[in-house]
């Protein structure tokens, strides 16, 4: 299989026609179009592989009439892709991502909570059946120990919800939030609190949540289910207005099932109240971090600063959470109309009332740090 780095689309080939690929002159002035077809087992592979880019025609206007759009169109999406300012090994690892859109099957997971129990220890022996045992759990290195004084400093609420934190999966799929809850939530993890103008034009917020280079590139969109007040459909959060923007509406029924396709078929995305999607906007991260793949390494790093505040934040609100970084791009993309090029969903959280309220459920029992 060959990926066109820029159009993020593959052809797949026999190792002879890799070879006679592999064998066309990437300077200019190339080769004649006819001759190309010739080189390889079936003039339809040249044509693939001119329509997703891999092969790069500098003068569509010799080409056949038949494949000059097709054409036109994959050198319109390179240019775009050069413009918003991504690196090749960026871009190739997001088109990696969304090729690997494989459903998750969590049927197991719509069990009791006994039975989910009972199910991870087995799926723990599984794993170990299968690689050996796992390294330690903790890291510790060799050498003298300097013991530090007890962390008696008490933080209030905030220590309250650091060790209330917990992954939940069963949401109560009749529970709504109230319109409070909800701005309460983006307001703390998502508003800025202020903002620095550096220069003539660029503007930095601040949020409850760092970034790097100060771009806040990730925009929270918001699929509710049930909220008091709002009707069910995709809602885009303004950081600067505290408000909530309409991208579509429809019956909680097709949202709910448009949250498992868009969590990769995780269906316990259906039933919470909300589910906060993480997306990129990628031409305000590469106007600093151009050609750069450390950029697009920073964005997985700002969208887990700012799950983590949203999960403390509904933590102390006594509302349940559950992170996923499985999310199937093409699904946002169909949504929205947006293009991957720039704009990309990076993860998901779904948050609501828990199956008998928060401290209903919880982890498999945990016991005392052991440091012997």
């Amino acid at each position: 299989m060959v990926d066109s780095l820029e159009s993020g689309r593959s052809t797949w080939l026999l190792i002879d026609d890799l070879i006679h690929l592999g064998e066309i002159p990437d300077e200019p002035p190339g080769l004649p179009w006819r001759e190309i077809r010739r080189r390889f087992s079936r003039p339809e592979v040249a044509e693939d592989l001119l329509k997703t880019g891999a092969l790069v025609c500098r003068r569509p206007e010799k080409l056949p009439r038949e494949l000059r759009e097709a054409v036109q169109g994959t050198r319109d999406r390179i240019e775009k892709i050069e413009e918003v300012g991504w690196s090749i090994d960026a871009w190739t690892f997001h088109q990696s991502l969304k090729r690997d859109s494989r459903l998750i099957d969590d049927s197991e997971m719509q069990r009791s909570y006994a039975e989910l129990v009972e199910l991870r220890h087995s799926m723990a022996d599984r794993f170990v059946e299968m690689f050996g045992p796992p390294p330690p759990a903790y890291h510790e290195l060799e050498g003298e120990e300097i013991e530090l004084p007890p962390p008696d400093h008490d933080l209030g609420s905030l220590d309250a919800a650091l060790n209330s934190r917990v992954t939940n999966r069963f949401f109560d799929s009749n529970a709504f939030l109230t319109a409070v809850e909800l701005s309460v939530l983006l307001d703390r993890a998502f508003a800025s609190r202020g903002e620095v103008r550096l220069g003539q034009t660029f503007v930095s917020q601040r949020k409850t949540s760092p970034s790097g280079g100060g771009l806040h590139p990730i925009e929270p969109f918001i699929l509710i289910h049930r909220v008091h007040g709002i009707d069910a459909g995709l809602y885009h959060y303004s950081a600067r207005n505290r408000s909530l923007t309409k991208v579509f509406s429809d019956q909680e029924s097709v949202l709910r099932s448009m949250a498992g396709a868009l969590a990769a078929g995780q269906e316990i995305f259906q039933s919470a109240a909300i589910v906060i999607t993480f997306v990129a906007r990628f031409a305000r991260q590469y106007w600093k971090y151009r050609d750069r793949a450390r950029g697009y390494a920073v964005m997985l790093k700002d969208v887990g600063h700012l799950s983590q505040t949203a999960q403390l934040v509904a933590t102390a609100m006594g509302l349940a959470t559950a992170y996923s970084g499985a999310i199937a791009g093409e699904i946002f993309e169909q949504i929205t109309g947006y293009s991957d090029i720039e704009f990309g969903p990076l993860g998901v959280l779904g948050c609501g009332p828990a199956v008998n309220g928060i401290d209903g459920l919880r982890e498999p029992e945990r016991s005392p740090v052991d440091r012997s």
